[in-house]
């Protein structure tokens, strides 16, 4: 699991495993997204549908609502060795963004 914490968040995320070169974070593979409240219609499963625009209008990150330690957290279906964790955040804007932000693979 990665919690990621920020005072406004808008990410999309990408989890490789070192078994096999798949995204263990995707929705398709059981990974589960979860965020602390939803700037609509930015659902935290966008964060993890697989794609990685940065443009809000594209639908293609999460978002949530401004608020002091906002936080989205992934949960995968199982156990697994990590190679990499990818955090491609907006491009559209200076707002929000990675500032502040924490990636705890442990909590």
């Amino acid at each position: 699991m990665c919690v990621i914490r920020l005072a406004f968040l808008s990410v999309a995320l990408t989890v490789l495993c070192v078994a096999a070169p798949i995204n263990v974070a995707l929705t398709g593979n059981g990974g589960l997204a979860t965020q602390s409240s939803t700037y609509d219609p930015y659902l935290a499963s966008l964060a993890i549908d697989g794609n990685t625009n940065g443009l809000i209008a594209a639908g293609s990150v999460s978002s949530t609502g401004p608020a002091v330690n906002a936080w989205w957290k992934v949960t995968f279906n199982g156990s697994y060795v990590l190679s990499s964790i990818d955090v491609f955040n907006r491009t559209d804007t200076d707002i929000g963004g990675d500032s502040g932000s924490l990636i705890n693979p442990f909590n």
